[in-house]
């Protein structure tokens, strides 16, 4: 049986489908960065909980081989200076001091000062409010 549906009803609803899905776990719609509003009305008390809580796919490895765990492969950047990795970081930042965070992916975040020769997965920067850059 073949239902016509008027095309403007199409396109009603795939935009609306698509703002939906841009626009989710996010107020602004960007899922790469977590802005100062966001952060500061986050119950979180830490950069790991802000991240587990408003953007969790950053916490996600991309490969097989960790599956569902917090990777090894994922940098930490706080004020444009390697920090680290994911479990030695982000539980010792507090978010009163974040001003922003920024998740990269793999292609950028090889591209950083100090990320060394091996695979890395991506980066999350963070900008504290003493960084003066």
């Amino acid at each position: 049986m073949y239902v016509h549906i008027p095309r403007t009803v199409l396109v009603i609803l795939l935009l609306f489908t698509s703002g939906c899905a841009a626009g989710a776990g996010s107020a602004s719609g960007d899922m790469r960065s977590l802005s100062l509003p966001e952060i500061q009305e986050s119950s979180a008390t830490n950069a790991l909980e802000l991240v587990e809580q408003l953007r969790p796919r950053w916490l996600q490895s991309r490969g097989a081989r960790s599956f569902g765990s917090l990777s090894q492969d994922i940098l930490v950047y706080v004020n444009e200076a390697r920090a680290g990795t994911v479990h030695d970081v982000l539980r010792t930042i507090s978010k009163q001091s974040i001003m922003r965070m920024q998740w990269i992916d793999s292609a950028q975040a090889g591209r950083l000062p100090g990320s060394g020769s091996g695979h890395v997965e991506a980066a999350i920067l963070i900008y504290t409010h003493d960084w003066d850059g």
